[in-house]
């Protein structure tokens, strides 16, 4: 499945998204996968900042550089 075939049936779908913040660091959201475009930058509603499992910041409405994401997954089982 390509990229955008996956991100398409994840629209409108929680999603937990790993974002590299540094060579040895990176940072995990939870939100409401609302958009992409053609190099993966990705639009959350109700977008929360994870650490160790818990929700750490709520963000809101936060658009990822698709550059510096690392993994997506479903939270919604899809």
């Amino acid at each position: 499945m390509r990229p955008c075939e996956f991100l398409n049936k994840l629209v409108g779908s929680q999603i937990e998204v790993k974002v590299k913040v540094s060579e040895r660091e990176y940072e995990v959201y939870h939100g409401k996968l609302h958009s992409f475009d053609e190099h993966m930058n990705l639009l959350l509603f109700n977008a929360v900042k994870m650490e160790n499992g818990r929700k750490s910041l709520r963000y809101g409405t936060i658009l990822i550089r698709g550059a510096s994401v690392i993994m997506i997954r479903s939270l919604d089982g899809h």
